[in-house]
């Protein structure tokens, strides 16, 4: 698909009665099974969106999250109208935790998919994916903190590397084989895509607005496809190769007049029987030229480019990686194949052994066997010339065209709509246009929820200090302000030479007023 194609809406909500959740405590203690309401994922070039918005009739809750492993539409029909693949979502609306968790097994989510796409990329039959049981999770607090996940996930919702401790490898098959009908099985015979382990988890952090994060992890891609062409363009060349080769004795004989003795060919015939493939990238992708059949490891792929397919930016495309890897790449590789076998020939035609009757062939003999050898070595290049002119234009560039018009792959799809961020592990887009299907591979979302409300402040006075047995919290004393001591004791404030404040180191406090002085000053 290409990347500039349309997108496609699906509906999606999420909602609670009031009777669904306990207003005492706020605990949503049941499932969550209510409706989808006003929130939609986008489909196409950029990040698919899911929106988890509660019903307006319910009060919002402080925290939810939603773990779903299979979502999107085949054909205009939502997946999501399938109960036995439902997500799994917690909403918390201020009191204990809420936490969800469950396994879908293998026929549920196949029969989900298993709707009819003859229409969609005129597949011969509809089964086009093949899905792996998986675990979907989550998770919502009261401190506003939530976390959703599907896929391969541990207890606690996150990912289990590789498929350990989870006995639901996650995995996923697609098989578009004989997709596009007669004509693009011309160019373009079988496809099938193979995904490892997936995971997607999405967490918010604690406190109002907490921080919100996803991660997302594919243990393993690779593409198997078959090109005819490069099949039909190898095998005849070989043919011919080889016929010249076996042909090379009737052509001396006739030219020396006599049985000549060939030493070596085989191993120019050999050369010629190992053009079998063509290696890219230590393994990154592999053809058969026999066969036609290509596999490209994708991961492989990305990293001989620089780049990891766990850590990939968002919303990635994966299509002009893998349609330059096509349409380029290989064509240059196999071109370089060939030439190396041209000069594996040339080479080794000039190595061979030549006699007649048991005895080296003389000057005139050599002279006569060279130009025999001339117009093989000519015919061989020609030959192979042709076929690695041809390799790109008939061969790999409309391989990689029909390829682009039946599959894309996002990886680490994110998005935010309406206070809810979604991580996405894999979006699959098969054909292209309202016709088309999106599937989503191991998608969890998390928000949005209301503020979490502030701890007040308390309003409990504070203890008052034990005063000392048999004394009263204050002591004024009228008379003499006597100086206290200066022992460190006390401490004392003197006012005016009228008033000392005096506070002992038990916490008595003493006001002492000098009275004759306030008397003078008073008259």
């Amino acid at each position: 698909m290409a990347q500039t194609g349309s997108k496609a809406k699906l509906a999606h909500g999420w909602g609670r009665s009031a009777a669904e959740r306990n207003p005492a405590t706020g605990a949503g203690s049941s499932r969550a099974s209510g409706r989808w309401a006003g929130a939609a994922v986008a489909v196409g070039v950029a990040a698919s969106i899911m929106t988890l918005a509660p019903n307006a009739s319910a009060t919002a809750p402080v925290s939810q999250s939603r773990g779903k492993f299979l979502s999107g539409q085949i054909g205009g029909t939502s997946l999501d109208s399938s109960a036995s693949i439902a997500g799994e979502i917690a909403q918390n609306y201020g009191g204990s935790p809420v936490i969800k968790a469950n396994s879908l097994d293998v026929s549920a989510l196949n029969n989900a998919v298993n709707l009819p796409l003859t229409g969609v990329l005129q597949m011969p039959s509809g089964n086009v994916m093949s899905l792996g049981a998986v675990k979907q999770y989550a998770r919502a607090l009261a401190d506003g903190s939530a976390r959703g996940a599907s896929g391969a996930l541990d207890n606690s919702g996150g990912i289990s590397a590789g498929g350990q401790n989870s006995s639901a490898p996650s995995n996923a098959t697609a098989d578009l084989s004989g997709a596009g009908g007669p004509t693009a099985a011309q160019t373009l015979g079988n496809l099938k895509l193979n995904l490892g382990a997936l995971s997607a988890v999405a967490d918010q952090a604690r406190g109002s607005n907490g921080a919100r994060t996803g991660r997302y992890r594919i243990d393993d891609m690779g593409l198997d496809l078959t090109a005819p062409g490069l099949a039909n363009l190898v095998n005849p060349l070989l043919t011919d190769l080889t016929t010249q080769l076996a042909g090379l004795g009737t052509q001396l004989n006739s030219s020396l007049g006599g049985v000549v003795t060939i030493t070596g060919l085989d191993t120019l015939s050999n050369a010629v029987d190992g053009l079998a493939s063509v290696d890219l990238a230590n393994g990154a992708i592999t053809a058969g030229l026999k066969t036609g059949s290509i596999h490209i490891d994708v991961a492989k792929l990305l990293q001989s480019l620089g780049l990891d397919l766990n850590n990939l930016p968002p919303n990635t495309h994966l299509l002009p990686y893998l349609s330059q890897a096509l349409a380029t790449s290989l064509p240059t590789a196999t071109s370089t194949l060939l030439s190396s076998l041209q000069t594996k020939l040339t080479n080794g035609t000039g190595q061979l052994g030549l006699k007649t009757l048991g005895a080296d062939l003389n000057a005139s003999q050599l002279g006569l066997a060279s130009g025999v050898l001339d117009t093989l070595n000519t015919n061989l290049t020609q030959a192979i010339t042709t076929a690695a002119g041809q390799l790109a234009g008939q061969v790999f560039v409309p391989l990689a065209n029909q390829f682009s018009s039946m599959l894309d792959i996002i990886v680490n799809g994110q998005s935010t709509s309406g206070g809810t961020f979604t991580q996405q592990a894999v979006q699959l887009n098969l054909g292209s246009g309202a016709a088309g299907a999106q599937i989503v591979l191991a998608s969890a979302s998390v928000g949005p929820g209301t503020p979490v409300a502030a701890t007040p402040a308390s309003t409990t006075p504070a203890p008052a200090q034990a005063r000392p047995a048999g004394r009263s919290d204050i002591k004024i004393d009228a008379g003499r302000a006597d100086t206290p001591s200066s022992s460190g004791a006390e401490s004392w404030l003197a006012v005016g030479g009228v008033l000392l404040v005096v506070i002992s180191a038990a916490g008595l406090l003493t006001l002492r007023l000098r009275t004759a002085r306030l008397a003078r000053l008073a008259r």
